[in-house]
């Protein structure tokens, strides 16, 4: 549901009405995967999702706009997995009865978050404008049927209240007609996910893994300062930007050697990993776009990033960071036809969280080649050449799952070629 209402008043301009829901009623079987013959596996997951959001927009003066509203998402998720065992683990032997196990992956969990927030935007002058902006969320968690194992890992389980305040405060300036530059100062909490606090020695999808959720998890808070500097003009673009970030109990996972799997225990990895807080961490980095206009119809490109972040509590890295990456690209592009080349590049991963078991990553560079044709109005022929020089890589987020029909990392396709035809009428 969307609604919309303007010009209400002189100082009231608008009024935005949201309303949604969703019902997803997911099975999940391992039939088709190797280990089938061993243990039989079904899963079910039944999550419901509401929400809406109320949104004023004012104009109290010539120079000012202001924001105010509500809004509230509701989770809702259970489901559970039957594990009909049929083979010794240790010797591969088949049993005489499978042994069936139930195992509560959700535990009928529940999360609500409600919310007020207002911002501001005052234009000064000309040039300088200023935006601030605050919000305030209560959050209210629970479970209403927990595993015992959950229960014995937090024996004093019930509603988690929270309340949550974020805020923000920017200074946009325009130096002249093509250059601008921005300082933006912020807090912003979140609170844990429904996976971080409630799921029970279950997958993300992520990678091998099984994970154990806690429900006492504390908000996280992220601290953060950020200046840019852009240029606009018609012949070169330009955007450059760097952050600072002092952020208090992160949330992050780390392997818990207390926690043995469930599923396939004989099988690597052993043990499950844990979400909890620490204390304090930082994360600092910059992210660069250019574009340069050549000729008319041609064009150069290139953007980069990178993100340094580090664990202070436990005195590592962050886990899950990519490492430096940079895009290049020419363009030359007419009425009826174009091409387009680009590389990417990607260096060494080497600051890796051994507390999360990650895994050192190697850089690469990769290329790719596009174009297309307008042979008549509305039809479009073209081709790509993705990875040109076949190489061999994988991200650095690219992890192995359980059940793969080969163990090792997920590499990325080699050498792919496309075509396609498009019309339009």
């Amino acid at each position: 549901l969307d609604y919309v209402a303007k010009n209400i008043s002189p100082t009231l301009y608008s009024a935005t009405f949201k309303a949604f829901a969703s019902s997803v009623d997911h099975i999940m079987s391992n039939e088709l995967r190797p280990n089938f013959m061993m243990v039989d596996a079904l899963a079910t997951v039944d999550a419901l999702t509401v929400g809406g959001k109320l949104e004023l927009s004012w104009q109290p003066g010539a120079r000012s706009q202001l924001y105010t509203g509500l809004d509230f998402r509701g989770l809702t998720r259970d489901g559970s997995r039957i594990r009909l065992v049929k083979r010794n683990m240790m010797t591969g032997e088949p049993l005489a009865m499978p042994m069936r196990f139930e195992d509560l992956i959700w535990q009928d969990g529940r999360l609500n978050d409600m919310g007020l927030f207002a911002e501001s935007r005052y234009f000064l002058t000309d040039k300088l404008t200023l935006t601030a902006g605050a919000r305030v969320d209560r959050v209210a968690a629970e479970i209403l049927n927990p595993a015992p194992d959950f229960t014995e890992l937090y024996p004093s389980l019930g509603t988690e209240t929270e309340w949550n305040v974020s805020g923000n405060l920017s200074g946009d300036y325009r130096l002249d007609e093509h250059w601008s530059t921005q300082l933006a100062l912020g807090r912003g909490t979140r609170t844990a996910s429904m996976e971080e606090r409630f799921i029970n020695h279950f997958t993300l999808g992520a990678d091998a893994y099984e994970y154990v959720g806690n429900p006492l998890l504390r908000p996280e808070a992220n601290h953060q300062a950020e200046w840019s500097l852009s240029r606009q003009s018609e012949r070169f673009r330009f955007k450059f930007s760097a952050f600072y970030s002092y952020i208090t109990d992160y949330i992050t996972a780390a392997v818990d050697s207390t926690l043995a799997r469930k599923y396939m225990p004989m099988e690597q990895p052993r043990f499950a990993r844990r979400f909890q807080n620490i204390d304090a961490a930082t994360q600092k980095g910059f992210e660069l776009e250019a574009t340069v206009q050549l000729m008319d119809n041609l064009q150069l490109y290139t953007t980069a990033a990178y993100t340094h972040a580090r664990n202070l509590d436990w005195d590592e890295p962050l886990p899950e960071i990519p490492p430096f990456s940079a895009t290049t690209g020419l363009k030359y592009e007419r009425d009826r036809y174009s091409i387009h080349f680009k590389g990417r590049f990607v260096a060494d991963q080497e600051r890796i969280a051994e507390s999360f078991d990650e895994t050192r990553t190697p850089g690469f560079s990769v290329f790719d080649l596009q174009g297309h044709v307008e042979p008549i109005k509305g039809l479009s022929v073209g081709a790509a050449v993705l990875n040109i020089f076949n190489r061999n890589y994988y991200e650095h987020l690219n992890r192995g799952y359980r059940n793969m029909p080969e163990q090792g990392l997920i590499y990325e396709p080699g050498r792919n070629v496309t075509v396609f035809v498009r019309y339009e009428f």
